[in-house]
Formats: C-alpha cells, structure tokens, sequence
C-alpha cells in the first residue's frame, strides 16, 4: 500500500507518477475524505481531552465526598457525543482504507513509460541469442496433454507425464538448489491464503476475480509471494539482519479471468503451474 504521507504532502506528483503507468488518480476523493478525517479527528481529540479532565475533577469531587451528580451528567455527554464522532472517524478511515488499496505501486524514476510490450527497452543480455535451430514453446508443450487434463479438471490446466513430467521437477530441484547457493532460505508454505495475507501483498480486494476461493474463506494461493512475503507481516526486524533471502517452490492458482486469445496456448495463463518464488525483505533504498 502505498504511504498515505506521500498523498498529504504532494498529490499532484503522485498522480503524475501514476498516470506514467495508466492509473487515473482520483484526487478529489482524496482530499474530501482527508478534509473530512482532520475535522472529526479534531473533534474526537478534543471530546477525550474534556472526558479525560471531567473524569479527573469527578475523581477529584468523589474523594471529598462532595456531590457529583451534574458531573456526571456532563461525562454521559461528553461519552455519547464521542462515540458518536469516533463511529463517524473509523467509517472515513475505512474508506480512505480502501481508497488507498486501489492504489498500485508507483514506478520508479528510471523506468521508460511506454504503452504496451512494444515499447519495452532491453536492459541486458546474457548469453547468446541463437538464430537458428530454435525451438517455439508451444513445440515443447505439445507433449502436454490437455485434453486428459479437461477431462480431470476442465480446460486451462496440463497433465505431464514421461519426461516432460521428470524434466519439470529437475528443473524445480535445479532452481531452488541456485537461490539455496546464493543465500535464500527455503520454506515449505500452505497452498491457500486468508484475507489479510492476500491484502498484505495487493492481491486483494481489486484483483479478487483473479483468484479461486474455498468455502471456508480462503484462497488459494495465485502464488508463492504471499505466504512468503506475510511470513514477516506486523512483525519488527533488525534492519542489521536485511535483507531476508526467503525461497519457495509451489504451484500457483489462477482464474485468469477475461485473458483469452494467444496467450492461452501451452503453459501460459493456466489455471494452475509451478513456480519458484524468490523474495527479499529489505529497505526501500537498497530495493533495487
């Protein structure tokens, strides 16, 4: 989620930054909540400020055994017009909640703007790029057979079997053994996810759609960056010890809702496929 800090102290350049990427920043909504929360924050703080002093001069009044009738009328209403402005307070701070979990990250400054794929820049190459004798993945795929996988599940989903399937899982042994070499520490994790770790990591609530739920209110996992990334969720760490190297191989669930056309073919956009999950806990300023 993005800092609410960021929005109070300069909006417009958040949403110029965020138009860099096709989001269209609702400002007005912003600044009417916000407006909205300074008031009755003010007012809340103020009414516990009189509660807190009645309180003490009802104290006060009690211990001399002096009447304290009228007193406590006056802390009643002090009691019921703050519960009255504090309901109001959390209902705009649960908007600008979820205004705010709309909201996508905002790019970097050395990322081109461009519009689609086309506009990509290379950054590096490693290795060399063969011009011949290359080999289309959906080639590869054909060995995947989907029709026994709409039989066992429906369409978007693969059985591998014979070497394909033995080549999938040298491949997951190969690549978690590389990141365990370079200092990522492996976790077995649960395959499905509660609410509160799928809005930790942005997949919830606008991307809802795009994942499958179980009756008992979870998801499964679209994938291994969840579990991974909350691991270290409301929890305070040692700065000295960043960055975490966390590593985790597991299958991913996807709906993929309105995806459709070429995308589709061989091991693209499935409802379910592996993958081997890398993540780094560290400063903003090393993220790079």
């Amino acid at each position: 989620m993005i800092n609410i800090q960021n929005l109070r102290d300069d909006i417009n350049t958040v949403a110029s930054q965020l138009a860099s990427r096709g989001y269209e920043l609702d400002k007005n909504t912003f600044i009417k909540l916000e407006a909205e929360r300074k008031v009755l924050q003010v007012e809340v703080e103020s009414l516990q400020s009189d509660r807190k002093n009645l309180s003490n001069e009802f104290g006060k009044l009690k211990s001399e055994g002096q009447n304290t009738d009228n007193l406590k009328d006056k802390i009643d209403k002090v009691n019921d017009a703050l519960k009255s402005k504090d309901s109001l307070l959390q209902v705009i701070l649960e908007k600008i909640n979820i205004y705010l979990l709309d909201i996508p990250n905002i790019p970097h400054e050395s990322t081109p703007v461009g519009k689609n794929e086309d506009d990509n820049i290379v950054v590096r190459r490693h290795g060399d790029v063969l011009s011949s004798n290359t080999v289309d993945h959906l080639d590869i795929t054909s060995k995947i057979d989907t029709d026994l996988a709409a039989k066992l599940a429906g369409s978007r989903f693969a059985v591998l079997r014979g070497d394909i399937a033995k080549l999938q899982r040298a491949l997951i042994s190969f690549m978690l053994d590389i990141a365990i070499k370079n200092g990522y520490e492996e976790y077995y994790v649960p395959f499905m996810a509660n609410k509160e770790s799928l809005t930790g990591t942005g997949q919830l609530p606008k991307f809802e759609e795009d994942l499958f739920k179980t009756t008992d209110n979870l998801f499964l996992i679209p994938t291994a960056e969840v579990p991974l990334t909350n691991v270290h969720r409301n929890t305070l760490i040692d700065k000295n010890k960043l960055p975490l190297k966390l590593t985790s191989h597991t299958p991913c669930f996807r709906s993929e809702a309105g995806s459709y056309g070429r995308d589709t073919r061989g091991l693209i956009r499935q409802h379910q496929f592996e993958k081997i999950e890398l993540v780094q806990i560290t400063e903003p300023k090393n993220s790079m």
